[in-house]
């Protein structure tokens, strides 16, 4: 028989939901939002840097886009590989809480995304800095 959604998974549901969240507004917020301000993300055909840097930029809001919009008919197409039972539940800021402050409103989408853009803000500063 086929396992149930819940059962014999790797990455439970509340981690799949947090990152879900995450990567939603992280790829809907400074991505997005790095193609219509950076000057080296532009659609210039004839520029192989310029347009990877376009693809980089724009795929990730793409495809969140398709998940958020059309998720139903991707759980109904790979119901073992997409358990999206979350996506009817979503809060885009926390109920309670500021969201700037770590470890508070990771029950949202703004919250799990400053916390994973913090994640990689921090590093990626330091290492320019050293450099």
């Amino acid at each position: 028989g086929s396992l149930g959604e819940g059962e014999g998974e790797l990455v439970s549901s509340v981690a799949r939901e947090s990152f879900f969240n995450a990567l939603l507004g992280v790829s809907c917020g400074p991505l997005m939002g790095a193609n219509i301000v950076l000057p080296f993300v532009a659609c210039l055909f004839h520029d192989v840097n310029t347009m990877t840097g376009l693809f980089i930029h724009i795929m990730p809001p793409m495809v969140m886009y398709t998940l958020l919009w059309h998720w139903e008919d991707i759980k109904e197409s790979w119901p073992s590989i997409f358990h999206l039972s979350y996506m009817d539940g979503l809060h885009y800021f926390p109920k309670d809480g500021a969201f700037f402050v770590p470890g508070s409103g990771l029950d949202s989408v703004v919250g799990n995304s400053v916390a994973l853009y913090m994640l990689w803000w921090i590093p990626y500063v330091c290492f320019m800095l050293l450099i």
